[in-house]
């Protein structure tokens, strides 16, 4: 049996043994602790290649299949910045694909080479194997490996909520001379100026587009407004110079022809002190995101619409620059009853409600135009009729008159042979209607009204007729007065000549053309901030419709107020009236006729208004913002 206690030196050694045990202990988890830091310090590293990777993929909005930027290419590019490179045991693949949230509230990354919602970048790094495992291979006879593989993945994308825009494009292709000498008379009436813009500066604007986001901070800094602070830019008033200098300054920035900056630079300069808000042109959500501001604007469609915005209130005459072949006395007038909305930017969630304060809505300019047209041709037979009429009475008295008779006047034009032409615009408008975000194929669908129209013909009131708070309106163009004169034995002693008291003819039109309405999905629209996918709405009805009414003039009838009028005299008045008709009404349809093509395709199309067509841009940004780590 062994004694209780031992004594000490039975005792000796065992504190070296402990010692060692201890010191052996504390060698091996420090091997641990420094093997294990080595590999989550590489894990680490190879973590940040791959977050890096993806962002930077992701933000230049990189593709895995068809044109733009490599997603692989960036991905690849960016890792080997970072020190990775791959091949030798290393890996990097990149996959393109959508994210949804499901039913846990949790974010799932489907593979997808045709969307570009976000971008996964996995990446393997061979490093050598821990002490740990080569322990664990050694005590458990298991095959040891000398490597050990490393994995990281990254997923970056785009979560914001989605972004659509619609500009209005002019519809011009090129700005000819007779084109340019239009808009100098146009815009520089508006100025309240003289405008002398060429052919070339004409084009250099319309051939420019600036960016929106660019624009609104130049026009910030030009008003002396915090950069930033939109709501505040949109809703301040500011004049035509400001903003047009705002202009300028950006073009001149963004390396913009000397033919640019030299207009811009004229159109500044004759600017007047007349104000506007631009959130008039420019719709935006209520604290749009930076992002929702990056959309691109055609420059002259952006300074028209401001020049126009800003001199609409007064009417305008632009003299007889309008060229009608064969027709030397025509006097155009011309007001912007409502300027343009030429950009809209917002989410298109909000803006399928078509009562929603949200919708994303553009519109081109209404306008009134009066034209004044000085009948030439129709005047020449003025004195031929006047003088037929005086020879027929010089005949018919001995005749009709032994005891008293009602003789005839036949005036030609009794009131001159000034003919009013009016045309009331109302202006096409566009707005979003619906929106796809689906991982194969994005679209937009855009409805569209073309122009609707009311033409007036006849004797206008160009007071009432430019006032925007009332209807377009005309009363007869009298064209032949019949008149009627009392007189005695023998044809003597006639008394006062009673207007149309044989009847007369007058010529008056009022026809309205509505617009038609259609509707266009933009299909893989491009983002916002990039060149916009167009479309032209058009519509042949509405030009068809105006020709008919033209073509289809018929002269209006008045009355005889004079009883009794002898059936001989009537008969003779009545060829002597039928004469006149086919003398007068074929040349007044012919010029009439003339006037629609000069009035529609130049005229409207250089205020950015055509009857028949509008182009719409659209882009749509699924997910706005900027890119991020998702997963």
């Amino acid at each position: 049996m062994a004694p209780r206690f031992a004594f000490p030196a039975r005792q000796q050694g065992a504190i070296g043994l402990f010692a060692a045990i201890t010191l052996g202990m504390a060698l091996l988890f420090m091997l641990l602790v420094i093997d294990s830091g080595r590999l989550y310090l590489n894990k680490r590293q190879l973590q940040r290649v791959v977050d890096t990777a993806a962002l930077e993929a992701s933000n230049l909005n990189a593709v895995c299949s068809g044109t733009g930027v490599s997603a692989l290419t960036q991905a690849t590019a960016s890792a080997a910045r970072n020190g990775y490179v791959a091949g030798n045991g290393n890996t990097l693949t990149v996959t393109c694909g959508t994210l949804a949230t499901g039913s846990n509230n949790l974010r799932a990354f489907t593979a997808n080479a045709n969307a570009t919602q976000a971008i996964q970048v996995v990446a393997s790094e061979s490093v050598s194997s821990s002490f740990a495992n080569a322990l664990w291979s050694l005590f458990s006879g298991g095959t040891f490996s000398s490597t050990t593989t490393l994995r990281a993945t990254a997923t970056a994308g785009y979560v914001g909520t989605p972004l659509a825009q619609l500009n209005i494009r002019s519809a011009l292709a090129t700005v000819d001379s007779s084109q340019s000498a239009l808009l100098n008379s146009l815009l520089g009436g508006l100025l309240g100026g003289s405008l002398n813009l060429s052919v070339a500066q004409y084009n250099g604007l319309l051939n420019t587009d600036v960016n929106l986001l660019s624009y609104l901070n130049q026009a910030a800094i030009t008003a002396g407004l915090t950069v930033g602070d939109y709501d505040t830019l949109l809703n301040t008033n500011l004049s035509v110079t400001t903003l047009v200098q705002a202009a300028a300054t950006l073009a001149s920035q963004s390396g913009a022809g000397v033919d640019v900056t030299t207009a811009l630079g004229q159109i500044s300069a004759l600017g007047n002190a007349t104000t506007l808000q631009l959130g008039s042109l420019l719709q935006t959500t209520t604290g749009s995101a930076t992002a929702g501001l990056n959309g691109t604007l055609q420059l002259l469609t952006l300074v028209q619409s401001i020049i126009e915005a800003a001199g609409g209130s007064n009417a305008i005459n632009l003299g007889t620059n309008l060229s009608v072949p064969g027709l030397a006395g025509l006097s155009t007038q011309i007001r912007i009853i409502e300027p343009p909305q030429f950009s809209a930017v917002g989410n298109p969630q909000y803006a399928k409600d078509a009562t929603s304060t949200g919708r994303i809505y553009v519109r081109t300019a209404q306008v009134r135009i009066l034209l004044s047209v000085q009948l030439s041709a129709v005047s020449a037979l003025t004195n031929t009729v006047n003088g037929l009429g005086s020879a027929l009475n010089t005949l018919l008295k001995p005749v009709l008159c032994l005891l008293g008779c009602t003789l005839t006047d036949v005036k030609l034009l009794p009131d001159g042979a000034n003919l009013g032409v009016g045309i009331d615009a109302g202006g096409a408008s566009s707005w979003v209607t619906g929106y796809n975000c689906a991982a194969s194929q994005k679209s937009l669908t855009v409805s569209a009204n073309t122009s609707a129209a009311t033409v007036v013909i006849g004797n206008i009131n160009s007071s009432s007729f430019f006032s925007s708070a009332t209807p377009t309106a005309s009363s007869p163009f009298n064209v032949l007065d019949v008149g009627t004169t009392q007189c005695g034995a023998l044809g003597l002693n006639c008394g006062t000549r009673t207007a149309y008291g044989g009847g007369g003819l007058g010529l008056a039109v009022s026809s309205s053309v509505a617009g038609s309405s259609q509707t266009h999905i933009y299909s893989n629209p491009p983002n916002v901030g990039l060149a916009s996918q167009n479309y032209t709405f058009s519509s042949t009805n509405v030009v068809n419709s105006l020709n008919s009414t033209l073509n289809g003039i018929s002269l209006i009838s008045y009355a005889a107020t004079t009883p009794n009028l002898l059936s001989a005299l009537t008969s003779l008045v009545s060829g002597l009236v039928n004469t006149v008709v086919g003398l007068v009404l074929a040349p007044i349809v012919s010029l009439l006729s003339s006037l629609v093509d000069p009035l529609l395709n130049s005229l409207l199309t250089l205020l950015g208004i055509d009857l028949a067509n509008v182009t719409v841009g659209a882009n749509l940004t699924c997910q706005s913002g900027r890119a991020q780590l998702v997963l």
